[in-house]
């Protein structure tokens, strides 16, 4: 029984540490893009990048809405910037009766191209060469993670910054000449220095010469 037991937990343990490799990855290469109207249309939808499970494909679902009813148009996937150099021609679709559609496109894993920005790019025409009537950059997991772990860090090295600084806005490790001139003595309350040294042999004591008036 205990032998069962244990083996029941070592394929459990298995399976749970190739569900965060593989989870992770997958998390990773998916990403969306929220597409926008262009070229005075009024086109808007999404795209979303879901990865295969072998990691070697994506799939890019789009839908839309706002088209012309019936119509057809071609959608590329295009490099750093709307109507660049076109990385995928991903094909064309054909809209419905209310000028809506939703069409699934399989391509080389998009992941590949993480140091580039893609945008999803809707042409008016069967062609990439008519004029684009919606476009949206593709932001992936990968992407944003990194950008978060940037932001943490920049905080971080703020925050280091500024406890740099002592109470009185001085850096540590100067000393504070011009401000808080009291007697910094652990325990003693002391007045403000006035400035004039302490009276010495030649000054004059009023207790053993008071004046008269």
């Amino acid at each position: 029984m205990l032998r069962i037991l244990s083996w029941i937990m070592g394929l459990a343990l298995i399976a749970l540490v190739l569900f965060l490799f593989f989870g992770g990855q997958f998390f990773q290469k998916a990403g969306n893009a929220l597409i926008n109207a262009i070229n005075g249309s009024a086109v808007h939808g999404l795209a979303q990048v879901v990865p295969s499970t072998a990691g070697n494909t994506s799939d890019i679902q789009v839908n839309l809405q706002g088209l012309s009813p019936v119509s057809r148009y071609d959608v590329t996937l295009d490099e750093n910037t709307c109507g660049g150099t076109i990385v995928q021609d991903l094909g064309i679709v054909t809209t419905d009766t209310d000028g809506n559609v939703t069409a699934t496109f399989t391509v080389p894993d998009v992941s590949q191209y993480a140091q580039q920005t893609l945008w999803v790019d809707v042409h008016q025409g069967t062609t990439s060469s008519t004029q684009s009537t919606a476009c949206g950059q593709v932001q992936l997991n990968s992407s944003a993670t990194s950008q978060v772990n940037l932001s943490n860090s920049t905080g971080s090295t703020n925050s280091s910054t500024s406890s740099s600084t002592n109470s009185n806005g001085v850096p540590s490790g100067v000393s504070n000449t011009g401000g808080d001139n009291s007697d910094s003595t652990p325990g003693h309350i002391g007045l403000p220095n006035s400035g004039v040294a302490p009276g010495g042999s030649n000054s004059y004591d009023n207790y053993t010469f008071p004046r008269k008036y």
